[in-house]
């Protein structure tokens, strides 16, 4: 399902002008830096979310965040045979049996 909806997202942004999608198959000095845009633009939509979260907006901090996962599914979609929701639930899998706060993280 995740899968659908993330290449549904892609397809309504290219259909207006949003997205100009490439397959990814292997990370080459020649596609650094669209994949380099691409983390730019998912990295702007954050700080977007800081600045709804700088006002109080809660709607506006989950609209922005929105718009991070569409920026995110684009670019994961973009790397040929990705299957997303697969990839979730293996990363799920990881963080269910980590230690708590591994590293020693404090946040």
């Amino acid at each position: 399902m995740i899968n659908e909806m993330a290449k549904e997202c892609v397809k309504i942004a290219r259909e207006h002008g949003f997205s100009q999608l490439e397959d990814i198959t292997d990370i080459t000095d020649d596609n650094k830096w669209y994949i380099a845009g691409k983390l730019a633009l998912i990295h702007s939509e954050v700080s977007e979310m800081l600045e709804e979260l700088r006002v109080g907006n809660k709607q506006g901090i989950i609209k922005e965040g929105i718009d991070v996962l569409i920026r995110t599914f684009e670019l994961l979609i973009a790397f040929e045979g990705t299957d997303i929701e697969e990839e979730l639930y293996k990363k799920m899998t990881i963080n269910r049996f980590r230690e708590h706060k591994h590293g020693g993280k404090l946040i």
